[in-house]
Parts: C-alpha cells; sequence; structure tokens
C-alpha cells in the first residue's frame, strides 16, 4: 500500500487510538475490577491509573518513533568505502 494513500492514513489512526486505548482500558478497568473484587485498599486504583499512563505513554512513544523512522525521506549521511584507498591494493 502506498504510504501516502488515505487507507494509510486510517490505519495509522486506528493503530494509535488503539495502542493509547488498550493499557487504558486494561489497568483502569481491571485495577479497579480486582481492587473492588479482592477488597483491597482503594489507593491501589491510583497505582493502577498510573501504572496504565506510564504504559500507554510509552507504547504510544515507541509507535510514533518506529512510524517516523518509516516516513523519513532525509538522505542520512553514509560511510562509503572505496576498496581502492586500502594500502594493500597498491601493492600491485
Amino acid at each position: 500500500m502506498n504510504k501516502n494513500s488515505p487507507f494509510k492514513a486510517f490505519a495509522v489512526a486506528g493503530q494509535i487510538s488503539a495502542v493509547t486505548i488498550t493499557p487504558l482500558l486494561l489497568f483502569l478497568g481491571g485495577g479497579s475490577w480486582l481492587v473492588d473484587r479482592m477488597n483491597w485498599e482503594d489507593r491501589l486504583k491510583g497505582l493502577f491509573a498510573a501504572i496504565g499512563i506510564i504504559v500507554m505513554l510509552v507504547s504510544v512513544t515507541a509507535y510514533l518513533i518506529n512510524l517516523i523512522k518509516m516516513y523519513d525521506n532525509s538522505e542520512k549521511k553514509k560511510l562509503h568505502f572505496d576498496k581502492k584507498d586500502y594500502d594493500f591494493y597498491d601493492y600491485e
């Protein structure tokens, strides 16, 4: 698929939203349910919320870094080695 197609933009938007929503649902919803189910202290809900937000931020950051690398069109300076520059080729 072409990188500039509108379907690719919708796919990227969907992936970013999934990467954002999934950790929040798992840690906020699941942590809240677990705290209520096990009759733990309510302060643990804040801990689960903090973990969910941290996981969400890390996953979105990693996804965006990979996305930027994929769409980066800048020409990087690559090292060019010429085999004729080495001394052992001068012995002919």
